[in-house]
C-alpha cells in the first residue's frame, strides 16, 4: 500500500499513538488509575503493537530472528521508557505540569529518534 517506508512509519506511529493515547486516558480519566500507573500500562501495550507493525509493516522484516531483535527492541524502549517515566514524574509532580500534556509533548520529540534507533539500531 504504502511504498515509502516513511510514510509506513508515519501511519504506523500514528495508529500506535492513537491506541497509547487513548490506553491512558481511559485507564487514568475512567479507571482513575494514577497517571503513571496507566501510562506504564498503556506504552506496555503500545510497545507490543509498536514492535509487530515496526518489524512486519514498516521496516518489512520478515527474518525468524526475534530474539535479537526483540531484545534489541525491549532495550531501546526501556531506555526510553525510563526516561519519559523521570521527564512525567518530575513535569507533573514538581513542575505542576497536567501529564497529558507531557505525554503529547513526549510523543513528539520521540517520534524523530525513535525511527532512526529502530532502523539503525534493532532492524538493520
Amino acid at each position: 500500500m504504502f511504498k515509502s517506508e516513511r510514510k509506513r512509519y508515519i501511519i504506523t506511529g500514528l495508529l500506535v499513538t492513537i491506541f497509547n493515547w487513548s490506553l491512558i486516558l481511559f485507564l487514568v480519566e475512567i479507571v482513575h488509575l494514577h497517571y503513571l500507573i496507566g501510562f506504564n500500562i498503556a506504552t506496555v501495550a503500545a510497545t507490543l503493537m509498536s514492535y509487530y507493525l515496526s518489524k512486519y509493516h514498516v521496516f518489512m522484516n520478515y527474518e525468524k530472528e526475534h530474539v535479537k531483535h526483540g531484545i534489541k527492541f525491549i532495550a531501546l524502549q526501556a531506555f526510553l521508557w525510563g526516561l519519559a517515566n523521570i521527564i512525567l514524574f518530575l513535569a507533573v509532580d514538581l513542575i505542576g505540569i497536567h501529564y497529558f500534556v507531557v505525554v503529547i509533548f513526549r510523543a513528539f520529540f520521540l517520534f524523530v529518534l525513535k525511527y532512526y534507533l529502530m532502523k539503525v539500531v534493532v532492524f538493520n
